[in-house]
């Protein structure tokens, strides 16, 4: 059997869930290993045994004879720390009571102990088991603790990318209400410059128009100016030619008539005369009640 610095590999026995080390020198034949199984395990003598091995590549091989056995104990490479067996049970399964351990005296640490004509390192194996198994268990939490760190490590970059994929909608939202608010601005200026221009193209008209109004007043004014002593001189003319054309009587109550207020269109209050056979009160009453008419 390929041994690790010296020392015995152990060597394991499972069968269903139970598992044990068989303790002693290995095997040489499949009897003794089935024996060495029993009292490992607490079998009775009417137990019996099967058994496959498993190699460095895990795969499990059929031991059928002392000569597999033998190979399988020299195919044990170094970095497999342990030769395991797998048996299956037959025949009676019921336990027997554990034997009591037998006494040794003078054990050394450091050497196996002679027990039986056989030599018996099971001291120094178990030793190696515990430490194997203390530095198993210590690998082992060492492993979970590092897979608890991974996991919370894998744990706080999940947080932190969904983290930062929600600030990313959050600012992609905050930039499209800005633009949609700039957008917004810029209309209601436009829309107040467009009404400022209306505005001012309004005034524009209406100071247009009311320059040509006052420009028109002034030339009619001036016209009216230029005209004004040519209406007088004609309407002096056509008052002097009226009053050539009627007698001294009728022309003093036509004065007299124009003096009341009832103007100065001295054919029309000729012609009320006339309608009124020359009557002065007459034609005053029926001018004063066209006038009251008008009003």
């Amino acid at each position: 059997m390929a041994e690790n610095d010296g020392t015995p590999l152990p060597i394991i026995v499972r069968v269903g869930e139970e598992e044990a080390t068989l303790e002693g020198p290995p095997p040489d034949t499949m009897l003794e290993l089935e024996e060495k199984t029993r009292h490992a395990l607490g079998y009775g003598a009417g137990a019996k045994f099967c058994f496959k091995w498993i190699d460095e590549e895990e795969d499990m091989i059929m031991l059928g004879s002392d000569e597999e056995l033998k190979e399988s104990l020299s195919s044990v490479s170094k970095s497999q720390r342990k030769l395991v067996f797998v048996g299956e049970i037959s025949g009676d399964t019921s336990k027997v009571a554990p034997h009591a351990p037998p006494v040794q005296e003078d054990l050394d640490a450091d050497h196996a102990v002679e027990y039986d004509g056989e030599v018996e390192g099971w001291i120094l194996l178990k030793k190696r088991q515990d430490k194997e198994s203390m530095s198993m268990a210590s690998s082992v939490i060492s492993s979970v603790s590092e897979q608890e760190r991974q996991a919370e490590k894998e744990s706080q970059e999940v947080a932190a990318a969904e983290e930062k994929f929600q600030q990313l909608e959050q600012d992609q939202k905050l930039a499209a209400r800005l633009a949609d608010e700039m957008e917004q601005a810029e209309k209601a200026q436009l829309q107040e410059q467009e009404n400022m221009a209306r505005k001012m193209e309004e005034l524009l008209r209406i100071q247009d128009e009311q320059g040509e109004g006052e420009q028109s007043a002034e030339a009619k004014d001036e016209q009216e100016e230029r005209e004004a002593p040519c209406k007088q001189q004609a309407s002096k003319q056509n008052e002097d030619d009226f009053r050539n054309s009627i007698d001294e009587k009728t022309w003093t109550q036509i004065l007299q008539l124009s003096e009341m207020g009832f103007g100065e269109d001295y054919p029309m209050l000729l012609k009320v005369l006339e309608n009124h056979h020359m009557d002065l009160p007459s034609a005053c009453e029926a001018l004063a009640a066209e006038a009251a008419c008008r009003v």
